[in-house]
């Protein structure tokens, strides 16, 4: 059987329910939720915010800020748009900030382009370390 945290379950791969109805219902429901990976820190449902990526924290793996290049090509293909833009993925610390774990380049673009304009982000989770230390967007705009 695959991973469950690459399988895409629907309705119709679920088992069949005691009715006809309910299974049908279910179907016409879409797609289910796939389990969550042993390695999810359960207990907390997606979080959406709306915040300014200039004061989003890099993490340790990019405090040097956004790779220009990918920057660039980026801007040359959206521009100041941001519609459309997925939610830039996070982590909230110990002390409320919280760390890009996904979408550096995305949150340096939208603070470059159009500051002071928030953006969409989901908290996966909130992490035991404070991230007051790392540097933020803002600090490493090019």
């Amino acid at each position: 059987m695959p991973s469950a945290s690459r399988t895409h379950w629907t309705a119709d791969r679920l088992p069949r329910l005691r009715s006809a109805d309910a299974h049908a219902a279910a179907v016409a429901a879409g797609p289910v939720a796939a389990p969550r990976p042993v390695w999810y820190a359960g207990g907390m449902g997606r979080e959406f915010l709306t915040v300014d990526p200039r004061g989003l924290r890099l993490p340790p793996t990019r405090l040097a800020g956004a790779d220009p290049a990918k920057l660039q090509r980026q801007i040359a293909r959206h521009g100041r748009s941001l519609a459309g833009m997925p939610p830039v993925l996070v982590y909230r610390g110990s002390d409320g900030e919280l760390m890009i774990m996904n979408g550096v380049t995305r949150a340096t673009r939208a603070a470059k382009l159009c500051p002071g304009v928030p953006i969409p982000v989901e908290v996966m989770g909130d992490l035991p370390g404070a991230f007051g230390s790392l540097p933020t967007v803002a600090e490493k705009l090019p």
